[in-house]
């Protein structure tokens, strides 16, 4: 895209298309200003204004993101995905003109692409949500994950094998062989569980505190992971490579992963990840930085399900569009997290209950930091 830029400099599509790869790169000052000169060149190109109003929603600027979603939804009212996005900044009202476009829209859905279609639908669940009819909601999240579902492609077996996988390798013998060969370091606090479970929470009470920082939900994990798997002989994704995995690996694994955080805070005591799949890769967590702190995050179980089934995600959490798919993998998550709880040494796994945080947020709260190692500070 910059290559392009060089070429055309004023290209909107190219301007909004990089954009929305700087934000994926998480450049979020350059990802802003893009779609701004996008919008500069060509005030009425409805995409530049949505994707703004997207990356000023992350950016918590939410006012100045509901106007330019509401800019993109006048530029081009037959895109409900705008509707879809308007919904998850502000509530619907009766009588409000965004409902009826809404509805009106709704009318004509035979000529709306199945895209279009699932974007209506839960654009509509969420109206009706703020409008306390939760049948009407149900029936349409329904739909729209009954939409999203076709064009998912998520392979159920494989994934759930995975997962029964990774019990089957970490047995007690084989985690105690393997204890303290990771790289020593008490920086990274990941926040593990599914998600909707209250991971958000618990990282903003973390992040209150002046020694730490929060790096959001990171893939570096993962990344650093497979990147050690394929450096192995006989290359394997994970949790294959498991047997194979030396000490000085295992110390790779954490390096690496060390080398990826710490330039997200220099300077930071602590540095949270809180990327909820990371429960898979609980285990080899602790194999790999012993010192780490693991938060699992809790909540009821259909709670957490129901809440899963009413988001949209941008990506990932393909298992979620299929209440019976859901459940099935929810099952799955709750027999690996008491896998570790039974190989792990106790303790290393801090549960937090999210109704109990909820409930007592500063005995809670207070936990949770000296989990961390850290003394109180209020405002946690």
């Amino acid at each position: 895209y910059a290559r392009a830029l060089a070429i055309k400099p004023d290209n909107p599509e190219t301007l909004c298309n990089w954009g929305v790869a700087l934000a994926q790169l998480e450049r979020w000052d350059e990802a802003e200003a893009a779609f701004r000169r996008a919008i500069a060149t060509h005030p009425g190109f409805a995409a530049a204004h949505n994707n703004l109003g997207l990356i000023l929603k992350d950016r918590g600027r939410m006012a100045q993101a509901t106007r330019a979603v509401e800019e993109a939804i006048r530029l081009s009212p037959q895109d409900a995905s705008y509707y879809d996005n308007l919904a998850a900044l502000r509530p619907f009202i009766a009588g409000d003109r965004y409902l009826t476009a809404l509805e009106g829209l709704a009318a004509e859905s035979a000529s709306l692409s199945a895209v279009n279609r699932m974007h209506l639908h839960f654009a509509l669940a969420k109206a009706n949500e703020h409008l306390g009819k939760p049948d009407n909601a149900f029936r349409h999240l329904l739909a729209a994950n009954a939409l999203k579902r076709q064009q998912t492609s998520y392979d159920e077996a494989a994934t759930l094998a995975q997962i029964s996988r990774t019990r089957e390798l970490f047995t007690p013998e084989f985690v105690r062989a393997r204890g303290g060969a990771g790289v020593r370091s008490a920086v990274p606090i990941f926040i593990i569980g599914m998600p909707r479970s209250g991971t958000t929470l618990i990282e903003q009470i973390l992040a209150s505190h002046p020694q730490i920082s929060a790096a959001g939900e990171l893939t570096l994990f993962e990344q650093s992971a497979a990147a050690v798997g394929r450096a192995m002989p006989h290359s394997r994704s994970f949790p294959d490579f498991m047997p194979g995995m030396s000490a000085s690996q295992l110390r790779d694994l954490g390096a690496l992963y060390l080398k990826k955080l710490l330039p997200r805070a220099p300077g930071a005591a602590r540095i949270v990840d809180k990327m909820p799949a990371n429960f898979r890769y609980a285990g080899l967590i602790h194999l790999a930085l012993p010192d780490a702190v693991i938060i699992h995050a809790i909540r009821d179980p259909v709670d957490t399900c129901v809440s899963c089934f009413c988001v949209h995600f941008t990506k990932g959490q393909l298992h979620t569009y299929d209440l019976a798919e859901l459940g099935r993998y929810y099952r799955h998550y709750q027999e690996l997290m008491a896998h570790w709880h039974r190989v792990l040494p106790p303790g290393r796994v801090i549960d937090v209950r999210y109704e109990d945080l909820v409930d007592d947020l500063e005995g809670v709260a207070r936990r949770i930091i000296a989990g961390c190692g850290l003394p109180w500070d209020p405002r946690c």
